[in-house]
């Protein structure tokens, strides 16, 4: 290796080849900071393209840029193909009620490259090896890596380790966790060894009702006998998330791929109950049903549709056999690579070509193939693994299941006062290993959609213990079982400019990441347009005058559930808990927001419904501003942007 590699400096570089890296690089860029996108892959859009949907059970807009992105998406099928087209509605019409957008894989990436190359403060860098890192006084200094036979050397004031496996913050020596807690661990009722099964209906309750602005969907069980709750180092599957295409024109049949063993796919054939008996490492959806209810519900090829005739086929899941992939090196990867490929080609191979899959299943299979027009320059097969689950950095705060749970007397899930994002995807894990359990799904396997509610999202999540200016967002602090509802696209997107904005923020105020004060980064956030709490009744799309208010002030506890009500009268006795802890918040003191939310519970709950008027409400506040509309009854939305103003008049940060 030459000893003065090339140099290059940056205000902020963002590592790793996936659409968290473009996300948080662009949102820097257009913050004004110099900013360097490093991908070791010479594909830097991740797994993203091959999933071929934007997978949320969230009706709203919470982050700018993810809007942005998800609207052009939408508008290439409209510009392209025309309203009343086909592809359009295939984009939209996933099925009824439900907020996600599908997409060919070539689209997506389409909108993320131009979306770079607009950028004028962005450099790309792909195919670069990471070497080795430059640390000094608990800080990352530079990057060194290796690019076919060129050493470039990347300095920069920030970081951010957007890779799927955590490779730069382990390179820089941050501590993590690898596999599942056991359930002693953090009292995690779906920690270690599990064993669960289906629930007929649609979940959660108050979804179906209309009370909770999250799409309803299937859910699992408690945990079920056999469950030990120990830990382990298991991690949920990984696949290839193959594009197929059913046109004929467009279909490419693979051909008995490398290493092909009829034996690994035969058992798909037997009943269900002998499959039951069986430690098989596939697909969940072949070990419930037979081939034949395979087919009659179409999900042979499983997965989203996409717009051209296509599927992003999501039965391909190779249980078990992704273990060790984070912490290997580039050969052993690339050996578990080959492994999940193959894995996914023989399972296509098979049920195509195997004697003894029935010739109706067969005929079937074959309509379907590798689209001939999607990743053309890597034989048709998505360059990226789908990579579940890796590294996870030990931060100041660990993540739970509990964190996506109702509190204890609210009627929401617990606060975390410097929360900058929230989760809403069900807490969910694929399989971490194929055992069963008298007929249950695989080992690990749990999606507690009936259970799970709106988590708040702590920034505390995002540092790395022991380096003061580098972010982790798709890494953080948590724990296996809250990994599952934090991973979703939705929910890493949201994280990725919240990373950007927290960046720009440090650099403005000559402040490490780690030190940004809390309320300076969610007034940023807010004023930014990134929905830092989980509201049913507005998302970030509309403008309303108290909205920046409702999300600051979300964090704090002032609300015991879910809703808003900006338009309702505000009780006179939440009022003067509102005013009492307004000083708290300001002076940023101690104060437990879920104690707070505990309190305004009581209030609402309470006999009296005696209500203020604004200049009454000015008054008890100590504000010597006189408001308009004095004699007004004040509603709750006026109330908040009152607060608001006080509280940035009166701030000490």
């Amino acid at each position: 290796m030459p000893d003065s590699p090339v140099r290059f400096e940056a205000d902020f570089l963002a590592f790793g080849g996936t659409e968290v890296a473009i996300f948080v690089a662009v949102r820097a860029a257009r913050c004004g900071l110099k900013t360097v996108l490093l991908s070791q892959s010479e594909h830097p859009f991740g797994s993203f393209p091959s999933l071929g949907a934007w997978e949320t059970h969230y009706r709203g807009c919470r982050a700018p840029l993810s809007h942005e992105v998800r609207q052009k998406i939408i508008d290439y099928y409209r510009k392209t193909y025309g309203e009343n087209s086909a592809r359009l509605r295939e984009c939209l019409s996933l099925e009824d009620n439900n907020p996600m957008v599908t997409f060919e894989p070539q689209v997506a990436e389409k909108v993320l490259r131009e979306l770079m190359k607009a950028e004028p403060n962005l450099r790309v860098y792909s195919s670069c090896h990471l070497s080795k890192v430059i640390m000094d006084d608990g800080k990352l200094r530079s990057v060194v890596c290796r690019k076919g036979d060129k050493v470039l050397e990347f300095a920069a004031t920030c970081f951010a380790d957007c890779s799927y496996t955590g490779d730069l913050g382990a390179r820089a020596g941050a501590d993590f966790f690898m596999g599942r807690e056991s359930r002693s661990r953090y009292g995690e009722p779906h920690a270690g060894q599990i064993f669960t099964n289906w629930k007929q209906g649609r979940f959660p309750q108050a979804s179906v009702e209309g009370r909770l602005n999250l799409l309803p969907t299937w859910t699992t069980t408690d945990p079920l006998e056999g469950s030990t709750g120990e830990g382990d180092e298991n991690i949920q599957d990984y696949s290839y998330r193959l594009c197929l295409s059913e046109d004929p024109e467009n279909r490419l049949l693979p051909s008995m791929p490398l290493g092909y063993n009829r034996k690994h796919f035969a058992p798909l054939l037997l009943p269900v109950e002998e499959k039951a008996k069986l430690p098989l490492p596939i697909h969940h959806g072949w070990l419930t049903q037979s081939i034949e209810e395979m087919m009659g519900k179409d999900h042979l090829f499983h997965g989203h549709a996409l717009p051209g005739r296509k599927r992003s086929w999501n039965a391909t899941n190779f249980t078990g056999a992704g273990r060790g992939y984070p912490t290997t090196d580039g050969e052993g990867r690339l050996a578990i690579e080959v492994q999940h490929l193959n894995h996914a080609l023989g399972l296509l191979y098979f049920l195509q070509n195997d004697s003894e899959v029935p010739g109706n299943i067969q005929c079937e299979a074959r309509k379907w193939g590798l689209a001939r027009d999607e990743f053309f320059e890597n034989d048709h097969i998505p360059p990226a693994l789908y990579v579940r689950e890796g590294r996870r950095f030990k931060g100041a705060y660990v993540y739970r299941e509990q964190d996506c749970l109702k509190a204890e007397g609210l009627e929401r899930a617990p606060i975390h006062r410097d929360g900058i994002a929230f989760t809403e995807f069900a807490l969910d894990s694929l399989p971490c290993s194929p055992e069963r359990f008298k007929g249950s799904l695989p080992n690990g396997q749990f999606f507690e959609k009936d259970k799970s509610r709106p988590g708040s999202l702590p920034y505390r999540c995002l540092l790395p213990m022991g380096i003061s200016n580098m972010l982790v967002p798709t890494a953080p602090s948590v724990t296996h079982c809250a990994w599952g509802t934090v991973r979703q696209t939705s929910c890493l997107l949201h994280l990725a400019e919240v990373c950007a904005f927290a960046v720009e923020l440090s650099l403005k105020l000559g402040s490490d990441l780690a030190d940004l004060p809390p309320l300076s980064l969610q007034k940023h956030l807010v004023k930014n347009g990134a929905m830092i709490s989980f509201f049913n009744d507005f998302d970030m799309a509309k403008q309303e005058t108290w909205k920046e208010a409702a999300l600051l002030f979300g964090n704090q506890g002032f609300f015991a559930d879910y809703d808003a009500r900006p338009n309702e009268p505000l009780l006179k006795s939440v009022a003067e808990i509102w005013i009492n802890k307004v000083t708290a918040v300001r002076e940023e003191e101690p104060l437990n927001p879920n104690d707070v939310a505990r309190m305004i519970r009581k209030a609402e709950n309470g006999v009296g419904r005696e209500y203020l008027k604004t200049e009454e409400f000015c008054w008890n506040l100590k504000w010597k501003r006189r408001p308009d509309l004095p004699n007004e009854v004040l509603t709750r939305g006026k109330a908040l942007e009152i607060l608001y103003r006080y509280l940035s008049e009166h701030s000490s940060k």
